[in-house]
């Protein structure tokens, strides 16, 4: 009797509690590859033709290089560090005189300092916004791509068709051409690409880029 019981209670445990089974994982990541290599294979011929058309048939190149453009840089964060100390200088000036019974010759040198602080970073700034950094192509585009410093020594960077490319109409003394209203200044002693300064010197006539290199004359004795 006592082991039909227990027969019978192992009997509704077995049906009660319900059987588990461990299921294989199977890794479903997939690369980014193999992601693009389908959706590659997948697309359509003409989808696909497209997204090639698309691709820059080139890489952009280095047309010139302004060996100057580490000194303007400096220069530039000097003058603003000048002008940054009178105006932080003026104030303590003014008042120090005042407290010393002399405001006329403490207001006198503060207007001095900021004069000559604020007109040597403004005269520089003028002198030195149309130095080209450096020009690169733009694949796929016929422009340039003009890097000038700004007004703390960074890159600003303009995008200049060559049709737009003509040459200057101010007395800037610092000015090769002259793009869409702004002018800009290609350092002698740079770096050109033999083809970008041929094409240069073709949109500005009676202009020559660079320093000339005298010829040897072959008349002339050694």
């Amino acid at each position: 009797m006592l082991r039909g019981c227990l027969r019978a209670r192992s009997t509704l445990r077995a049906c009660a509690l319900p059987r588990t089974y461990a299921l294989p994982r199977c890794s479903l990541r997939v690369s980014i590859a193999t992601r693009r290599s389908l959706c590659t294979a997948a697309a359509p011929e003409g989808e696909s033709s497209a997204v090639r058309d698309e691709l820059p048939d080139e890489e952009p190149r280095l047309l010139f290089e302004g060996p100057k453009s580490q000194t303007v840089r400096t220069m530039k964060m000097v003058s603003v560090g000048n002008l940054s100390f009178a105006c932080i200088s003026s104030p303590l000036i003014v008042i120090s005189t005042q407290i010393g019974g002399a405001p006329a010759t403490g207001i006198a040198m503060s207007a001095l300092l900021l004069t000559f602080g604020g007109g040597t970073t403004g005269g520089l700034m003028w002198a030195t916004k149309t130095y080209v950094k450096h020009i690169h192509t733009i694949p796929g585009r016929d422009f340039l791509r003009v890097v000038t410093p700004t007004f703390f020594g960074g890159d600003r960077i303009t995008e200049v068709p060559w049709e737009a490319v003509k040459p200057i109409e101010s007395a800037h003394p610092f000015a090769t051409f002259e793009a869409d209203g702004r002018l800009f200044y290609l350092d002698e002693v740079g770096e050109f690409e033999p083809a970008f300064k041929a094409r240069m010197e073709e949109a500005l006539p009676g202009f020559t880029l660079g320093i000339p290199v005298e010829e040897d004359d072959p008349k002339k004795p050694e």
